[in-house]
């Protein structure tokens, strides 16, 4: 399910996506993370278009923008649990 080679612009994969310094990653169907289901920083962008994505994350990394990154989230189901 987790269509992140179909729209992916600099950046790289983790547990999820992960885009830093301006880079972009584009997920443009649902996505199923078991991690951190994405994390941008440095004005990086992550965008999971989907709308019924499935993402199970621990505690503090479900999505992460730090320093001027941007997460967009289109819809779906965030399982946030301490032993994931």
């Amino acid at each position: 399910m987790l269509e992140l080679m179909h729209q992916v612009k600099g950046g790289s994969g983790k547990d999820g996506t992960e885009a830093v310094k301006n880079s972009k990653v584009v997920i443009t169907g649902n996505a199923k993370i078991n991690g951190m289901g994405a994390y941008a920083t440095n004005g990086g962008e992550v965008e999971i278009q989907g709308k019924n994505s499935d993402i199970k994350a621990g505690v503090g990394n479900g999505l992460v923008a730090t320093n001027g990154g941007t997460v967009k989230f289109a819809g779906g189901t965030i399982e946030v649990k301490n032993n994931f």
